[in-house]
């Protein structure tokens, strides 16, 4: 069977006045190039997707950045579209109620605890490494990025979790804290940030800051930018790192107890010419640069 065109190998199309048998219509050659660039969009609307897991909890190294995801897809008419929002370390989704999953995301990994997906957590003290990042990301058209490794750390130090755009720093000496990897803006990331008020600079899926012993008196460290938090201490005065920025996917701080990760987001634009899409859940609205966007920073849907 020929992919475009008519159907059957052996067998022409016919056609009379009122019907034509053995042809492919506008829908069906839709449906079989999804998702597409847009050059056939009868069977939907190009609606395009940020997309952004919860961050890894900090330890005493710092927790890595949730994953960040900039495409697009053809939103079929008729569909509804189930978004998840991630809590901490939590995936985020798109899925369609067709049983096509649009976009998959895992949290970023978690300090101290081994590789973690996407960004990966800082290590512990005493000269452990970090570990890696590991892309766990699924979406159509079978791409994905990983993030950066946690560092390795310093004695009695941890380090940085790594972000989606670098890696987690070193703690540069035995005791001293070490801040985290910075987050992504892939594709159009900076501009979805900017129309939609959110993020961290324009960032997401920050590293969390590994702790630094509190011995002379050692400073924190800051975490990456994209909603990373800050390191607190540990050793003679305690004290806990701050948790990721929510709703950005930022890794929590690492420190006597380490900060929990950021949530997630998912924000989706279509063309202002576009009819409004029905939702639920209540995402926040914004329209700039000819498209509407919808923000939501817990779960809900969508459908045109």
């Amino acid at each position: 069977m020929s992919k475009y065109g008519y159907i059957g190998a052996n067998k022409a199309p016919t056609q009379t006045e009122l019907d034509n048998d053995g042809l492919y219509s506008i829908d069906e050659h839709a449906d079989l190039v999804q998702p597409n660039d847009g050059s056939i969009a009868h069977g939907g609307v190009i609606c395009e997707y940020l997309v952004v897991s919860g961050g890894g909890a900090g330890s005493y190294g710092g927790g890595g950045g949730g994953g960040v995801e900039n495409a697009s897809f053809v939103a079929k008419a008729g569909v509804t579209y189930t978004v998840t929002v991630g809590a901490a370390a939590g995936t985020s989704s798109i899925v369609g109620a067709d049983g096509r999953t649009v976009v998959s995301v895992d949290g970023g990994g978690a300090g101290n605890s081994g590789a973690g997906y996407n960004g990966g957590g800082g290590g512990s003290a005493s000269w452990n490494h970090g570990y890696p990042g590991l892309s766990d990301v699924f979406h159509e058209d079978g791409s994905g990025i990983k993030g950066y490794n946690g560092a390795n750390t310093g004695d009695r130090a941890g380090s940085g979790g790594g972000g989606m755009g670098a890696q987690g720093s070193n703690s540069g000496s035995s005791r001293a804290p070490a801040a985290g990897g910075a987050g992504a803006q892939p594709g159009n990331t900076s501009q979805f940030a900017t129309d939609a008020s959110a993020g961290d600079g324009g960032y997401f899926g920050g590293g969390g800051a590994g702790a630094g012993e509190n011995h002379g008196g050692q400073s924190t460290a800051s975490g990456g930018s994209g909603g990373g938090g800050n390191s607190g201490q540990w050793g003679q005065n305690h004290q806990a790192g701050q948790a990721g920025q929510t709703n950005t996917g930022g890794g929590g701080g690492g420190g006597s107890s380490g900060g929990a990760g950021g949530s997630g987001i998912v924000i989706v634009r279509v063309p202002e010419a576009t009819s409004a899409l029905t939702t639920s859940g209540s995402p926040s609205t914004a329209t700039a640069n000819s498209y509407d966007y919808y923000k939501f920073t817990g779960s809900g849907s969508f459908s045109l």
